[in-house]
């Protein structure tokens, strides 16, 4: 019986995952809330730290593109990306 109860409670959360799951991009209140406050991180963070760490993820990008992982195009769009939004910028978008 308590299988039973662990199976249901998988399903009612899949369930749940696939009915309201959201674009990370789709403008929602919670979408808008995050970066905010993923903007008033990077804000926070004094300029040394701000450009150490844009320094590193450029130099991470510049590997990928070296290594042949990402084309050059990819790289040059990464580097645009504002800080803290990589990840969200390139995540697969099928729902």
């Amino acid at each position: 019986m308590g299988l039973g109860f662990i199976v249901l409670d998988l399903v009612v959360g899949a369930l749940y995952f696939v009915v309201f799951r959201r674009k990370p991009t789709d403008g929602s209140k919670r979408w808008r809330r995050a970066v905010d406050q993923l903007a008033a991180a990077v804000s926070a963070l004094d300029d040394d730290t701000r450009a150490r760490i844009l320094a590193d993820i450029g130099d991470a990008i510049d590997e990928l593109e070296t290594a042949g992982r990402i084309p050059e195009s990819v790289a040059a769009e990464a580097r645009q990306a504002p800080p803290g939004m990589l990840g969200a910028r390139f995540a697969p978008r099928e729902a």
